[in-house]
């Protein structure tokens, strides 16, 4: 029958053979980590071909709400071939679960081959303008510098704005302002709580402008110029299986949640950039879980919007809102989205 083999990947006196394993076409591989199979590969400029199965990536296909897609541990006997025995059975498993779902294409066409293009680009890494970060961190600093002394003017005196104790003492002892909530450390500040308070005092406005701006500049200007490798690319570890809508998810830097509705989180967007002779690109599906539910649930107004090629989240502000469909304002339709 098939051979099973315990690969040690720490030796380096390994690694020709290993290699040449990896690169026979003729030799089926089952892996429990595809996408760390492929960087290891492409670090020793060779290619992983005939990869047939992935634990992770299976289990993802056949289960995307399980918390967690490891393999079970082993019990008794030698380690590595009980191991590689178990994988071996929950392969033959878990593919006779996913023939009966008819999920061949998903695994081997898209999730697969997935994982290489995953694994080239976390090696290749996002290119920044690291001197343009570092002016825009100082440009932040200084506005929120001249914030600071705005709402110390405003309220009478200097504290931390930082200590949600002394913030809460400033706002509903010093300008009595009205106490939304009360915690047992003291007064509540955080966003609901000032939005609620935002045209009660001019102070409450500076204060969630200065926290919108010290998030910004701690986060996405000091926190990314640590990443910065020394060929000027931040490299952040892309996640397959850890979203159960299917969707990428990115870590270690997040590089999907640099701001994008506010004119100075979309000033960060500008200091990711193409190398010379190449240039950026950004595609993404136009509401397609709503297409989905117009194809399955046949509504025929949703049907029909999509059949006009309208704004479908502009459409359905108009209804909630009951304003004509070219009056409603982008806050109108993001609320409604």
């Amino acid at each position: 029958g098939d051979k099973v083999l315990v690969c040690d990947c720490e030796n380096e006196n390994f690694y020709p053979f290993f290699i040449k394993l990896l690169e026979d076409k003729n030799i089926k591989k089952y892996t429990a980590d595809i996408k760390s199979l492929y960087s290891f590969a492409q670090g020793c400029s060779a290619q992983c071909r005939n990869m047939c199965g992935d634990l992770e990536l299976e289990g993802y296909v056949l289960n995307p709400s399980a918390s967690s897609y490891d393999a079970p541990p082993v019990e008794n006997g030698d380690e590595n071939d009980c191991a590689a025995a178990s994988l071996r059975r929950l392969f033959a498993a878990m593919d006779k679960k996913i023939e009966e779902n008819g999920q061949q294409q998903l695994l081997h066409d898209i999730e697969l081959p997935l994982a290489h293009v995953l694994s080239s680009m976390e090696q290749t890494g996002f290119a920044v303008d690291r001197d343009g970060i570092a002016e825009f961190g100082k440009q932040l600093g200084g506005r929120i510098a001249e914030i600071e002394q705005e709402i110390y003017a405003l309220v009478g005196y200097e504290f931390n704005l930082n200590s949600p104790k002394q913030l809460g003492e400033a706002l509903f002892e010093k300008l009595k302002l009205p106490a939304r909530k009360k915690t047992k450390s003291g007064y509540s500040t955080d966003a609901q709580v000032l939005e609620s308070l935002e045209n009660k005092h001019p102070a409450v406005r500076d204060i969630l402008e200065y926290r919108t701006l010290s998030k910004l500049r701690s986060t996405y200007c000091d926190g990314l110029l640590k990443v910065i490798g020394e060929d000027g690319r931040i490299r952040s570890t892309l996640n397959q299986t850890e979203t159960r809508t299917g969707r990428i998810s990115s870590t270690e830097p997040n590089l999907q949640n640099i701001p994008v509705r506010s004119p100075l989180g979309r000033e960060m967007r500008k200091f990711f950039v193409a190398r010379d002779g190449y240039v950026l690109v950004d595609a993404d599906y136009s509401q397609i879980e709503l297409r989905l539910l117009a194809a399955l649930s046949s509504d025929p107004e949703l049907t029909e919007s999509f059949r006009e090629g309208l704004d479908i989240h502009r459409a359905t502000a108009a209804k909630i809102f009951h304003v004509p469909f070219d009056e409603v304002t982008d806050d109108q339709r993001r609320k409604a989205k």
